[in-house]
Parts: C-alpha cells; sequence; structure tokens
C-alpha cells in the first residue's frame, strides 16, 4: 500500500510510471503462484491493462508510452529484454527474474533466486527429456538382468 501512496502523492516520471505498470502486470500474472513463466508479450499486455496478448494486439489506437517506447521489437527488447524495467523492478522492487536460452522468462517476488533458477532448470524440456531417458535406460538394465537371470 506504501508504494500506492506514493505514486499517488509523489510527482513520478514515465519511467517511473512504466515500472509500476510492469509491476502491476507482474503481480496480475503471478497471481497467488510463488513463481510463473511468462513472456514479454502478455507482460506488455498487462502492463497496459489488458488480459491476453491477443486482446491487446487488436487494439488500434495503442497507448502514445507503447508507441515512444515499445514500438518496434528492438525497442521491446531494450525496455524489457536488456533489463531497463526489469533491473528496476530487481532492484527496488524484489522482483527475481531468471531466463536462459528459453522462450520466455521466469519471475518471482517472493521466492529466493535460488530456488527459482532450481525451479527453472527443473521444468526445462531439455532436463526433463534427460530424466525420461534415464529412466528409459534403468528399465531396459532392469529387463536385461531379468531375462538373463532367468
Amino acid at each position: 500500500m506504501d508504494i500506492i501512496f506514493d505514486f499517488y502523492k509523489k510527482p513520478k516520471s514515465d519511467f517511473d510510471k512504466a515500472v509500476f505498470c510492469a509491476f502491476c502486470g507482474l503481480r496480475s500474472i503471478i497471481g497467488t503462484k510463488s513463481y510463473v513463466k511468462t513472456n514479454n508479450g502478455l507482460l506488455l499486455a498487462r502492463m497496459f491493462g489488458y488480459r491476453s496478448t491477443a486482446e491487446f494486439a487488436v487494439v488500434k489506437q495503442k497507448p502514445a508510452y507503447f508507441k515512444s517506447h515499445f514500438s518496434t521489437a528492438q525497442k521491446v527488447r531494450y525496455q524489457l529484454t536488456e533489463k531497463i524495467i526489469k533491473r528496476e523492478l530487481s532492484l527496488s522492487w524484489g522482483l527475481k527474474y531468471y531466463s536462459n536460452q528459453s522462450k520466455g522468462f521466469y519471475v518471482s517476488f517472493s521466492m529466493d533466486f535460488e530456488s527459482l533458477v532450481t525451479h527453472a532448470e527443473k521444468s526445462r524440456k531439455s532436463t526433463l527429456l534427460k530424466q525420461k531417458e534415464e529412466a528409459q535406460k534403468q528399465i531396459i538394465e532392469r529387463v536385461r538382468k531379468q531375462i538373463r537371470g532367468k
């Protein structure tokens, strides 16, 4: 609540407002979960008050701040992916952010960074595939031993 009153009582720059909107957007994406995997498209939609990327995409008249700061893929990458806004959220708002060669990124306000990375790496398809292959190898070895033992 202090954050809201701070914004209400003190004048803020456009960047500060964008960071606040990103905070609100991420909080709405996370909801009651401890962490989520999301993407820049959904974050932008939520920053500007829309439920989904599809709902935001059909809007003909985008907000002025969007036009000036997010109108091209390069601007989105610079403002979000190059961590301009995400860096500020991490430093001042308690955001934990992790992305490593995956589509999207993992975020949390309640988990510590190590736990977030652990959950993200455990849920990677390559990790799950390796676990499945290992389990299959163990089953094959067990069956072969049973056949040889008979």
